[in-house]
């Protein structure tokens, strides 16, 4: 249960941080 939750929490991590490299370098906001 805790490592699934971890597993999940670092998953999701690394999908904020790719979004935020996208957002970040292809749009100028």
């Amino acid at each position: 249960m805790e490592h699934a939750h971890h597993q999940t929490l670092v998953e999701f991590s690394y999908w904020l941080a790719f979004m935020t490299g996208i957002l970040g370098s292809g749009h100028c906001l």
